[in-house]
């Protein structure tokens, strides 16, 4: 351990030790650039000049106390009373004495219970899609998914422990793009173009018609192959994109074309963008819950690259936990980026800074790193009613706690819907406010 660290060392105090408080003490370490450190003794920790947490029952004069609900120290999973309250202006829960006036709740379980998705182990009420619904989240019922809750109430812990503390790592903008379907009129076979042409006339499309038929007659580059166009638009913002590519085969929840796999074009376009970008895999519907599947389509996109792929986001955000990560770790993904819902915006575990994955069941620390994201493209598309504006002013308060805990800001567009005007010049301005708050 460095100087720096011994320097910055928080000592917390709890008679008993877990997996799950060491965790989740880890977790404050990482988020605050701070050492938080456990001890059992209690001689140690009353003699000590450290900076200091009490999370016990027992009173220690002059000492932070965090009262402990048994959270962090079982070892099962069951239900939780949970009930809101308010710290700081702040939402809380697992709230132990409201006389604190300092910390109230018990704020390492309740940042365990977000970043680990506990609430997701307790349901087996998944939409049609096999995923946990926004609308069962605890964050969502209760008005705060779209704030990095867990890091804001960090923020405010450093405020009661060292307020003079200086955090070094600085805000990062991370987008990323998911590529489903590349082709939007090539490749549907002679008898699906004319069909999908003559649909076009009957419905008096007449631009979609005369688009698709220069398209066709190769006079005009197809509007989902704009690859480079999403290149350029980074570029102007000093940004590269992550790019995670859909090489399974074509299905009613997959690709809309024909014979995918064997798209040579397409296959050199991910080589191109992989020499300048990070690649991930994006599994076929079917993968998500399909080893053996899975297992192919990685292979496959490792072929095409030339080199092991490590990251990883759900196709239409299909996973359930513990078991889809089990198979990303068994797999040799070490990073997913497919923690957020696919109905709404916000922080689904509560933190915009990448984590350690928690397996709950097993109860130990994964190998497997989180990368939260916050917006995604189908999600504005769904809130379209609601004008530019309005989602713009909703993009940047999120963005605004995201800087000011000093996380990291994941977006996910499609390249097919930076395609769409409505979509694209809200991505635009999105980018801008990320430079201008930068500058």
């Amino acid at each position: 351990m460095d100087k720096r660290h011994l320097m910055d060392k928080v000592l917390v105090f709890s008679p008993k030790k877990s997996t799950r408080l060491m965790y989740v003490l880890e977790y404050f370490s990482s988020v605050l650039e701070l050492h938080f450190c456990h001890t059992d003794n209690f001689e140690v920790f009353r003699n000590a000049t450290d900076i200091r947490v009490n999370y016990s029952a027992i009173s220690f004069e002059n000492v932070l106390q965090i009262l402990p609900v048994e959270l962090l120290f079982e070892n099962d999973i069951h239900s939780q009373k949970i009930a809101c309250s308010e710290w700081h202006n702040l939402p809380c829960f697992f709230v132990t004495n409201k006389k604190n006036n300092d910390i109230p709740f018990d704020v390492f379980a309740a940042t365990f219970y977000l970043i680990t998705r506990y609430e997701e182990y307790l349901t087996i009420d998944f939409d049609e899609h096999g995923r946990f619904s926004h609308k069962r989240s605890l964050a969502f019922q209760n008005g705060f998914l779209q704030r990095p809750i867990a890091d804001l109430w960090a923020f405010e812990l450093l405020k009661l422990l060292n307020p003079d503390h200086k955090i070094e790592r600085k805000f990062e903008f991370l987008p990323t793009i998911d590529v489903d379907n590349f082709y939007k009129y090539r490749r549907k076979g002679l008898f699906g173009s004319m069909f999908l042409f003559a649909k076009a006339l009957l419905k008096v499309d007449f631009a979609d018609a005369k688009t698709r038929l220069k398209v066709l007659l190769r006079k005009q580059e197809d509007p989902f192959f704009n690859f480079d166009d999403i290149l350029d638009l980074h570029c102007d913002f000093d940004l590269v994109p992550r790019f995670f590519f859909h090489v399974g085969g074509c299905g009613r929840f997959d690709k809309k074309v024909l014979f995918p796999m064997h798209s040579k074009r397409y296959n050199n376009a991910i080589r191109q963008i992989a020499q300048v970008a990070h690649v991930g895999i994006h599994p076929s519907y079917n993968a998500a819950f399909s080893e053996g599947n899975f297992w192919n389509e990685k292979k496959r996109l490792e072929k095409i690259v030339g080199r092991n792929v490590c990251r990883n986001r759900f196709h239409f955000l299909r996973f359930q936990l513990p078991e889809s990560y089990r198979m990303l770790v068994k797999y040799g993904i070490k990073s997913d980026y497919s923690m957020l819902y696919a109905n709404e915006l916000g922080f689904r575990a509560g933190t915009s800074l990448p984590f350690m994955f928690f397996d709950l069941k097993e109860n130990k620390k994964s190998s497997l790193k989180i990368y939260p994201t916050a917006i995604m493209d189908t999600t504005l598309l769904k809130k379209m009613h609601l004008g530019i504006d309005n989602l713009s002013n909703l993009a940047n308060e999120m963005m605004s706690d995201v800087i000011k805990t000093k996380g990291v800001f994941v977006t996910l567009f499609h390249n097919e819907h930076l395609a769409n005007n409505f979509i694209l010049d809200f991505y635009k301005k999105m980018l801008k406010t990320h430079v201008d708050k930068n500058v």
